[in-house]
């Protein structure tokens, strides 16, 4: 994601060329584009979508750039995965 909040890079192509706003909530993109830039850590955060489904979000600033590394995943997948290790 550039310093703009545009997404320039994405697995699902159909993302990319959108705004984080389009798919995140404004109060969470404005986080995520004044994020640390120092920082060696990502920022965790979830926020509910349309439908009410929870999403898990990390962000981190890529140093020397004025780029974000954004990862998300609803929360029903990353719990189904937590819940396999578990259940080993």
């Amino acid at each position: 994601v550039d310093d703009t909040g545009e997404i320039r890079l994405s697995k699902n192509s159909q993302y990319m060329g959108n705004s984080l706003e389009s798919l995140l909530t404004k109060e969470l993109q404005e986080k995520i584009l004044a994020s640390d830039s120092m920082s060696k850590n990502f920022f965790p955060a979830e926020y509910k979508d349309d439908k009410g489904e929870i999403h898990d979000v990390v962000y981190k600033k890529i140093r020397n750039t004025k780029w974000n590394l954004v990862i998300q995943i609803p929360r029903a997948e990353s719990m189904g995965f937590l819940n396999s290790i578990i259940y080993s």
